[in-house]
């Protein structure tokens, strides 16, 4: 894990200083989204769904068909290298119709 990830849940995980109710950071930032939430703030409410049940999933649609047939190439593993780091596979063509992919 990242340091600043570890820093992150060791501090969310800490009990909330002076908090008469004994709440961790956590804790009190989930009741400040669900009180946001409950009054109307659609993007408290939408934080607390991607949070609790995961984000939705995107998609995109790709209308170059040598481009499109290989991504459906690539395997679990590119697709999650490739969202996470932009790295393509070493196979993968790298000028479709003369644009460059990378």
């Amino acid at each position: 894990m990242a340091p600043l990830a570890h820093a992150c849940r060791e501090l969310l995980a800490t009990l909330l200083p002076d908090d008469s109710r004994g709440r961790s950071y956590a804790e009190a930032i989930a009741q400040m989204l669900a009180d946001k939430a409950v009054g109307g703030d659609i993007r408290a409410a939408q934080e607390i769904a991607d949070r609790a049940e995961g984000r939705t999933r995107q998609s995109i649609e790709i209308a170059q068909t040598s481009l499109r047939d290989a991504f459906e190439r690539m395997s679990r593993d590119e697709l999650e290298a490739y969202a996470r780091e932009g790295r393509l596979p070493d196979w993968f063509p790298q000028e479709v119709n003369s644009e460059t992919v990378q």
